[in-house]
């Protein structure tokens, strides 16, 4: 018991010191943190944060969303096949499609942040830095990606209220989530788990005049929800596991996916796409290896960490402030379930280079562990308002969402940080409507570089194994791109 005592009062202490020293760094700044002007003002940075990565979807997310069950099954490929039999196979309606789910995440994330977390902590500081960061600039560049369509679906589940309907609910998410693309089990099942994990910890109120008993380690674990929470993770591991453990598809039915895909749809389809099809986990740790001891992908490592790193630290520092007011015998199970949600997308660097993306899905799950966290907390009891968000956190919040305006670094396929005022981009955008209104064909994205054509003697070689030894033969100039001849609407 003493050493149980001894370790709380140490834990305390820090706390308390870090306390100390958020304030003491807040206080020359004099800010007036709240006031009528606060959030109008959060929500046009929030606007410029957007804007700044707003763009058309890229070729690779418009080939992403058009691949389809037409030569088997295949992974992420259940996106592709709903949108088959719904007919949307030309370029202005996946634009569409792919801006009304950008919207629809832009509008979950703004409801989290300035309306259900600013009711728990008493300000909307702390959805800002989110709101505010370059994590979700680099969020909205990828619009068309499989990413912005997870995350729409995750959040959505996350905001279920009711412990009863969200384990189901969860549950057939999560195989809808692999099925549209295997990073969901990396991303978003761990904040299912978490959020499985503190509804059997903790259930909600009884009734009405009887106390909840306080969360133990005994009891909890023989319910039906920690049941409900072993079968999700079962059921995820499994499905995951027999997405991504072998090659989906052989050549043949790659070459016959790619000749259905170029025959449908009305631009060029991404040709490395297909090389990932042809590959499974060991072969994208091989490459990964090899490109790890490169000092380019270690420099491309620190600088993504100055852009998403201190964003994620601030929202799993506050989410591990919350744990501590959780029964003693729990919090060392919470601590250990909230860095794991937090940081489980760090593992998709072993299987891809898109270091700034994945990093950007790490200041997303960590946001969103913050949410479940202060949102679970929250509907216990009020007096946890004042602890959620001590005043000296609110000068580390202002810090970062100006840090957060001033972040900025070229975004996927080469596209580039639109600046305020965006005249440019709002121009392009409205001329976009307009086109897709009179039912004018939007040009295809197109990249200035040279991409290797798939090759089914080579299935698995694609740009990132090409870089510097291709021969002339295996690449051919990328083209501005033309609508087929047969794909006018």
């Amino acid at each position: 018991m003493s050493t149980g005592g001894s370790r709380s009062t140490r834990g305390a202490v820090v706390y308390e010191s870090i306390d100390a020293a958020t304030d003491l760094i807040s206080r020359p700044w004099n800010v007036q943190w709240s006031g009528r002007w606060l959030r109008p003002a959060l929500l046009f940075l929030s606007l410029l944060a957007v804007f700044k990565g707003l763009h058309r979807p890229d070729r690779w997310g418009a080939t992403q969303m058009e691949t389809d069950y037409s030569a088997g099954f295949i992974k992420r490929g259940l996106l592709g096949e709903i949108l088959r039999h719904c007919h949307v196979n030309h370029y202005n309606q996946i634009v569409v499609l792919a801006f009304l789910f950008t919207v629809l995440l832009i509008l979950e994330l703004s409801v989290l942040a300035f309306h259900r977390i600013t009711q728990v902590t008493g300000t909307p500081w702390t959805g800002a830095v989110m709101m505010t960061s370059f994590g979700l600039t680099y969020l909205v560049s990828l619009t068309g990606h499989l990413e912005i369509f997870q995350a729409v679906l995750a959040i959505a589940v996350l905001s279920i209220r009711r412990a009863r309907l969200f384990l189901p609910v969860a549950i057939a998410a999560s195989i809808a989530g692999l099925l549209v693309h295997e990073l969901f089990l990396l991303v978003f099942v761990p904040l299912f788990a978490l959020r499985a994990l503190l509804d059997t910890l903790q259930p909600g109120p009884t009734s009405p005049g009887h106390r909840n008993e306080p969360a133990t380690l005994r009891s909890p674990f023989l319910s039906g929800r920690a049941l409900g929470l072993l079968a999700l993770i079962v059921i995820t591991l499994v499905t995951a596991l027999v997405l991504s453990v072998a090659p989906t598809l052989t050549p043949p039915k790659i070459s016959m996916l790619r000749q259905s895909m170029i025959a449908r749809l009305d631009f060029p389809p991404r040709e490395w796409l297909f090389a990932v099809f042809a590959r499974g986990i060991g072969d994208n740790l091989q490459i990964m290896e090899g490109l790890a001891r490169t000092p380019h992908y270690w420099s491309m490592q620190v600088e993504s960490l100055f852009l998403f790193g201190p964003a994620t630290i601030f929202f799993l520092a506050i989410s591990l402030r919350q744990v501590r007011h959780w029964p003693e015998a729990t919090r060392t199970l919470l601590r250990i379930a909230v860095f794991l949600a937090s940081l489980s997308p760090l593992l998709l660097h072993s299987q891809g280079f898109d270091s700034f993306r994945f990093n950007a899905l790490t200041a997303l799950t960590s946001f969103l562990v913050m949410f479940i966290v202060l949102t679970h907390q929250g509907s216990r009891t009020r007096a946890l308002q004042v602890s959620a968000f001590p005043a000296g956190w609110y000068g580390v919040a202002a810090f970062l969402v100006a840090v957060n305006m001033g972040s900025g670094i070229g975004l996927l396929d080469n596209q580039q940080v639109q600046l305020f005022p965006q005249l440019e981009s709002l121009r392009d955008g409205l001329q976009d409507c307009l086109d897709i209104v009179h039912h004018k064909p939007l040009a295809s994205p197109y990249e200035p570089w040279q991409e290797v054509k798939w090759d089914p003697a080579h299935p698995k070689v694609s740009d990132l194994l090409c870089l510097n030894n291709c021969s002339p033969q295996q690449t051919l100039p990328e083209q501005p791109d033309q609508p087929a001849q047969n794909k006018t609407k």
